[in-house]
């Protein structure tokens, strides 16, 4: 299950624009996750990485486009996501684009 509700708005007649969004996230674990390999006979397939495993997430987000001119554009953004495992994730971006 993945759902992501998003409030877009646009100031100074289209040249900046917000962004805030949520998102939840809900994963079942890959047939061959195993959380611990035990001793004993070992399956052809198999994985501990813990992005297989099941899981749920809620994240929160933000980005500002400002368009500075007709040809350049600044773009900020910044995340934070907690899984229920407890992983704690920030992440960000810093964009440019100019365009010719």
């Amino acid at each position: 299950l993945d759902l992501m509700p998003r409030y877009i708005k646009s100031f100074d007649g289209g040249r900046n624009l917000l962004e805030l969004r949520y998102r939840f996230y809900t994963q079942t674990a890959a047939d061959f996750y195993q959380r611990e390999i035990l001793t004993g006979p070992v399956p052809d397939e198999r994985t501990m990485d813990f992005g297989l495993g099941d899981f749920n997430s809620h994240t929160v987000g933000a980005t500002w486009q400002w368009n500075r001119t007709e040809s350049t554009r600044w773009t900020f953004s910044l995340d934070y996501s907690l899984r229920s495992d407890d992983l704690a994730t920030y992440y960000g971006l810093v964009g440019y684009r100019w365009t010719f």
